[in-house]
């Protein structure tokens, strides 16, 4: 829980950023609870949707992974249990090509850049072009004032915490910070800052009044 002062000042900075978003051809709104959220995708999904999945705790903490899953959509889950790694990368290729895309972001400036770390590159393929629409999801905790800001978060909060989660024993998993380092099983292998959407309305960026991912 978050106080509603707190809330507050997540909010104004919320419309700061969806307005700067705009301006760039990115779409967006916020809510203001987990529910509100899971229905706004549901609403944005068609029936029967091709959906391929970026990497996100954020969906998976808001509950929305579960709903893709629930047999309504053609959901290409790389993180379905039991899959082989042979399998995992074929779904992971398969769903940068899907219709529609589904991902979290790591850090949104309020200047209206989005910006991705990955380790596999299929988030970041899917996002850039592949996908004819996509779907992020986001807690206003990753907002930052500016890309200065928002690249400092993505390098040295997202990328050493969720190292730390997946437990890869990469150096910032024990430093607590980006080493920059060339270690094996670094998962920060690509740097991109999404500044402008070309397409009008392939972009949609959904915020949620609370602290979501990493």
């Amino acid at each position: 829980m978050i106080s509603e002062e707190l809330k507050w000042f997540y909010r104004n900075a919320a419309e700061r950023t969806l307005a700067a978003l705009a301006q760039r051809n990115i779409d967006g709104a916020c809510v203001d609870s987990q529910e509100q959220a899971q229905d706004m995708v549901m609403q944005k999904l068609p029936a029967g949707a091709r959906i391929g999945l970026g990497g996100s705790r954020t969906l998976e903490e808001l509950g929305i992974l579960s709903l893709l899953r629930d047999g309504q959509y053609d959901l290409l889950d790389q993180y379905a249990p039991g899959l082989a790694r042979e399998e995992q990368l074929h779904l992971r290729r398969e769903g940068t090509m899907a219709p529609w895309f589904l991902s979290g972001v790591n850090a949104i400036s309020e200047t209206g850049e989005l910006v991705f770390i990955d380790g596999m590159c299929n988030r970041v393929a899917g996002v850039l072009y592949n996908a004819e629409k996509v779907l992020l999801v986001s807690g206003v905790n990753k907002i930052c004032p500016d890309l200065d800001k928002a690249l400092w978060r993505a390098r040295n909060i997202a990328a050493p915490t969720n190292a730390k989660r997946l437990n890869t024993g990469s150096p910032c998993t024990e430093a607590g910070i980006c080493n920059d380092c060339t270690d094996e099983h670094r998962i920060c292998n690509a740097t991109v800052i999404v500044h402008r959407q070309r397409d009008p309305g392939r972009i949609f960026l959904l915020l949620v009044d609370g602290e979501y991912g990493l």
